[in-house]
């Protein structure tokens, strides 16, 4: 992904408390992905970190909306987003923490790294807050892709 470092959050060296960074998530942020299923977004995500003894909580808001193509006509479709979460980062003494089994609660890092990526995570969890069905309400599709699907039905 390019600029990768810009969704960056510094993990090493934090002092007590809690610490936020805030993220603009628009156009530039999926075209670093291959294959986005999003084609635009103007989205919000605050991420805040929390340490703790041996790991560090976050808090990860993500607010806006995406624009993806309906599943019916193959036209423009915007969802809104509305995300929360509350992940862990857990560190390890492996070499690559991305080889770690995890979930959806459980972000690993290496004791080294310094700051962590969370890019990946930001978008993976815009992608699953989208409904299954991505369509437009009945009547707002494209009236003549809707014209022609009808016509390869009854064919």
């Amino acid at each position: 992904m390019k600029n990768k470092h810009l969704y960056n959050v510094v993990i090493s060296g934090l002092p007590a408390g809690v610490h936020t960074y805030p993220f603009e998530l628009g156009d530039a942020f999926f075209a670093g992905f291959e294959n986005s299923e999003v084609q635009h977004g103007q989205l919000q995500a605050e991420v805040s970190v929390e340490k703790q003894c041996d790991f560090l909580q976050l808090g990860v808001h993500i607010t806006g909306s995406v624009t993806t193509p309906c599943d019916r006509c193959l036209d423009d479709l915007q969802l809104p987003v509305q995300f929360h979460a509350t992940p862990v980062v857990k560190f390890t003494d492996s070499e690559t923490a991305e080889s770690l089994p995890g979930d959806d609660d459980i972000l690993w890092a290496t004791a080294g790294d310094h700051e962590l990526d969370i890019a990946p995570y930001l978008y993976d969890s815009i992608i699953l807050s989208l409904p299954l069905r991505r369509i437009h309400p009945d009547g707002q599709c494209n009236r003549e892709m809707t014209e022609r699907l009808k016509q390869m039905n009854s064919e």
